[in-house]
């Protein structure tokens, strides 16, 4: 790897690591409630309960349809799962080493 390689290397993780949660549209996908039902291995009727009681979240309008963006879902399943924690501790840890390191 080059020296230029290894230099745009390092800057797109620095921005991928330093990245909100918030959609991105240049790298979400977006799903159809049938796709999330999969996804997710719940029925229809589950994911809508979920949905109503805040559990789950809401689905966004992509040309009047309803998606959701597969950051959400990520986000969804971080929050419902305490043993992912370790995980996205030591990425907020590694973001903000990054953040330092690059003032």
């Amino acid at each position: 790897m080059t020296e230029d390689e290894m230099t745009l290397f390092i800057n797109r993780l620095a921005r991928l690591l330093t990245s909100s949660n918030d959609v991105d549209i240049r790298i979400d996908e977006f799903l159809t409630r049938d796709e999330v039902c999969d996804r997710l291995k719940v029925t229809r009727e589950t994911l809508r309960k979920r949905i109503r009681s805040g559990e789950f979240p809401e689905a966004v309008k992509v040309a009047g349809q309803e998606r959701w963006p597969t950051s959400l879902i990520n986000q969804h399943i971080y929050k419902t799962n305490h043993h992912l924690t370790a995980s996205r501790d030591l990425r907020n840890e590694a973001r903000a080493a990054i953040e330092e390191a690059m003032a």
